[in-house]
């Protein structure tokens, strides 16, 4: 529509602008809902594909991932943790560390008030500050925050599977 509305018109001559705007605000609308409504059923498509799928797969990781710790493991080449075997690469990662804490939070956050050396390692909301005790275990508060029962645990290893990259193809890993 091109239709030129003067600054100066009428009401009479604004009215097709007006009834315009609100007719292409409805066709709008309705393409929006259109296309969310064939988004959510591709989706439910694709979910009721996948879902099997997904179930099949998990259930392959749990026969392979005890094979892998007892028997595959035995594969790797030399100071390697992963490698690709057969379209997947399969191997362990460390896991995350966690600062060890004595007792509840609450206890925790007691003991540590208790010591004027160990301020800093307790937020204003009165919990552990876990980053600043995992940094301060190295530091010169380590024995003593030791003594009080703080520490670092270990990582564990994780098991590793997922798919590998195939040359040519362009589907997302899952």
């Amino acid at each position: 529509m091109t239709v030129k509305l003067r600054i100066n018109g009428s009401l009479e001559q604004a009215s097709p602008l007006f009834e315009r705007f609100a007719r292409l605000g409805y066709e709008i609308q309705s393409a929006e809902v259109a296309r969310d409504k064939a988004i959510a059923d591709t989706n439910a498509v694709a979910d009721a594909i996948i879902a099997p799928m997904i179930a099949e797969r998990d259930q392959l990781r749990e026969q392979l991932e005890p094979w892998w710790r007892r028997t595959g493991f035995g594969l790797l080449p030399a100071k390697r943790k992963t490698m690709e075997l057969l379209g997947c690469i399969v191997g362990s990662k460390a896991g995350r560390s966690a600062v060890v804490v004595p007792g509840t939070e609450d206890e925790a956050v007691a003991a540590l008030k208790q010591h004027r050396w160990a301020k800093d390692y307790v937020r204003v909301t009165e919990a552990v500050d876990k980053t600043a005790v995992r940094a301060a275990l190295k530091g010169p508060h380590g024995d003593k925050l030791r003594g009080l029962g703080f520490g670092v645990t270990s990582p564990g290893e994780e098991f590793v599977l997922e798919r590998a990259a195939q040359d040519g193809t362009m589907g997302k890993a899952a």
